[in-house]
């Protein structure tokens, strides 16, 4: 197994990644599971351990908790496919973004 740092930069790329594309690729905030570099379980353990080797850093903690609560948008990609093309697919959306300037 990868040490906990380099499952942490890992994710923290895919975070980058994924979070690049809310607007046009996953608007429902929830993000197919098999993009994450590990499994869950091995993430969330590294960011637990992580989080208790930093416990006296509090801006370090509160980012390794910032993962944790995006890691939850990792779900089945079916549902995060299904939950995405619902919004793509609405009638306004890409109006919406383009009036905002997002994309």
């Amino acid at each position: 197994m990868p040490n906990i740092e380099k499952i942490i930069h890992d994710f923290g790329r895919t975070q980058e990644e994924v979070g690049s594309r809310i607007p046009t690729h996953y608007p429902s905030l929830k993000f197919p599971k098999s993009l994450l570099p590990y499994k869950k379980e091995e993430i969330i353990s590294a960011l637990d351990k992580a989080i208790e080797i930093n416990r006296d850093d509090s801006h370090t903690i509160e980012l390794l908790n910032a993962g944790r609560v995006f890691l939850e948008g990792f779900v089945d990609d079916q549902e995060a496919y299904n939950s995405n093309h619902q919004l793509l697919g609405q009638e306004g959306y890409w109006e919406a973004i383009r009036r905002k300037n997002i994309i």
